[in-house]
């Protein structure tokens, strides 16, 4: 297993949570089912079809990174994908009681 992560895009969070998903599935799922899911900041969407998930802090430009592994005879792979909520982009690593309300 190599350790090769490499940027591959960003997210935009403005609901303290983000949907993973194959959008395959998006003809599959009703509004509603996915946003009882974002109201509730984790969980799945439809048993099995996604799930949603809190983001550390909050809202912010959040790094997507993917793990890349060559295998043989299929050529460079995406291994994993990970986005890291903390430390906060902006604000760091910071407590919710460090936070000046």
């Amino acid at each position: 297993m190599t350790d090769n992560w490499r940027v591959v895009g960003r997210v935009g969070v403005d609901s303290g949570c983000i949907i993973i998903a194959d959008p395959a599935y998006a003809e599959k799922v009703t509004e509603d089912e996915v946003m009882d899911a974002v109201n509730d900041h984790a969980g799945p969407i439809a048993g099995d079809l996604g799930v949603v998930v809190s983001t550390g802090l909050g809202d912010g430009m959040y790094d997507v990174e993917a793990r890349i592994e060559d295998i043989e005879g299929w050529g460079e792979r995406v291994a994993e994908v990970r986005i890291r909520f903390l430390p906060h982009p902006v604000i760091g690593g910071l407590r919710p009681e460090d936070l000046q309300r």
